[in-house]
């Protein structure tokens, strides 16, 4: 998998190639890994994921508190094996859409 930077903090996990269709451009879907929630300046649109690792027994809940603060965040997703983790997490959230996935 190549990798490439998005911008001067996120970088491009997945990068897929732009077409031209019949009459518009095709956006592909694309996933961002981000270090901190703070490296987000504006409100992205499309088919986009960002992605921010944390540290479940120190950062879970702040990571909620963060995302809240920006205003952001049509949809959450938590992806942890954890069901305490999942818990904190989405009892922190204002998000309107939430998704959560247990990998085993």
């Amino acid at each position: 998998m190549r990798m490439r930077v998005a911008g001067p903090r996120g970088r491009i996990v997945l990068p897929l190639p732009r077409r031209r269709c019949s009459r518009a451009l095709f956006v592909p879907p694309t996933l961002i890994e981000l270090d901190s929630i703070s490296d987000l300046k504006r409100e992205v649109f499309g088919p986009v994921l960002h992605v921010v690792r944390f540290q479940r027994e120190t950062d879970s809940t702040r990571c909620s508190t963060t995302i809240n603060a920006t205003g952001y965040g049509l949809t959450l997703g938590v992806h942890s094996r954890i069901d305490e983790t999942i818990e904190r997490v989405i009892a922190a959230a204002c998000a309107p859409a939430i998704s959560t996935s247990t990998a085993t």
